[in-house]
């Protein structure tokens, strides 16, 4: 779990470092005086992050709404929350109810099958703790991926976002990756996986497959904010 909050800081940190449309979304929001003068740029947008908890399916959904202004279709993620969300109940027992189950976790798990279990201590094994770790790694690159599309889509074809009165901010694309190169690379290495079995594909792969979906080609950079 420490992980999976570690990453979504990482994430939205990113983002808001490179993506103009996120900076936007957040330009307004407060940080504590401490965090300004102690952080340095890069680091700095994680401040806005102090008060963010990312310990269920819905925190993480506004995080990314509040932050980064994107609220993308979750639908081929709902199986994914739903083991995140069981993870999550597991860890609330473990941290703030001395490793029992209480009545709410049992409800969240589903109270018909874990009746039994009620104020009796959890035992996970190493399979259990190996599979949760699974489940939370399927999570993380499932949602990465999503996150990964929804951005790209927003700086190819801007408009409206999930916080009101902010326009997206259209990229100057130009359908050639030499030209691109180094803006892309910007997210791409964000997004990209380098550890995992079966790596990322090359730049320039994913590059071309995303100038094909939306038709790449120098235009208008579209306007920051509406007037008003």
């Amino acid at each position: 779990m420490s992980a999976v909050e570690s990453y979504m800081r990482a994430l939205i940190r990113g983002i808001i470092n490179i993506d103009k449309t996120a900076k936007l979304a957040v330009e307004s929001q407060q940080i504590s005086f401490a965090a300004a003068v102690h952080n340095n740029k890069e680091l700095l947008p994680e401040a806005l992050l102090e008060e963010t908890s990312f310990v269920s399916p819905d925190n993480i959904k506004k995080s990314l709404n509040k932050f980064i202004g994107l609220q993308p279709s979750y639908s081929d993620l709902e199986k994914h929350f739903e083991e995140f969300e069981k993870i999550c109940q597991l860890r609330h027992c473990c941290t703030h109810r001395f490793g029992k189950l209480g009545t709410k976790n049992a409800v969240a798990l589903g109270l018909a099958k874990h009746n039994d279990c009620l104020e009796k201590p959890i035992r996970l094994g190493r399979a259990e703790l190996e599979l949760s770790a699974d489940i939370l790694r399927d999570f993380v690159k499932s949602l990465n991926n999503i996150v990964f599309r929804a951005i790209l889509e927003r700086t190819a074809i801007g408009g409206k976002t999930s916080v009101q009165g902010l326009i997206a901010v259209k990229e100057n694309w130009s359908g050639k990756y030499h030209q691109d190169r180094k803006r892309f690379l910007q997210f791409y290495s964000l997004f990209a996986s380098t550890t995992d079995s079966i790596p990322s594909p090359e730049p320039k792969r994913v590059y071309e497959s995303f100038s094909g979906a939306f038709k790449l080609k120098p235009g208008t950079k579209s306007c920051h904010k509406p007037n008003g």
